[in-house]
């Protein structure tokens, strides 16, 4: 039942994240005097959103709970401080 709202998520954020590739000298967020790194590319999101809608079809929409904290583990996994 949830499946269709999350491919439609995956759609929205593989485009935002092919237009966060394509920015040029677009400035770093900071966090107390620290800047950040994303690391994370938008075929690895591809892949985990693949991943996570066969999941969703095949436990039929239980796992669409758990989406939304893989999407954010994600990326915890994929931000770094620049040294």
């Amino acid at each position: 039942p949830w499946c269709p709202n999350y491919a439609m998520h995956f759609w929205y954020m593989l485009s935002m994240g092919l237009l966060h590739g394509l920015q040029l000298g677009n400035q770093a967020p900071v966090i107390e005097g620290k800047r950040l790194r994303f690391t994370g590319t938008p075929m690895q999101l591809f892949g985990n959103w693949i991943k996570w809608l066969l999941l969703c079809i095949v436990t039929i929409g239980i796992y669409s709970f758990w989406v939304n904290i893989a999407l954010k583990k994600w990326k915890v996994k994929h931000t770094e401080f620049v040294d």
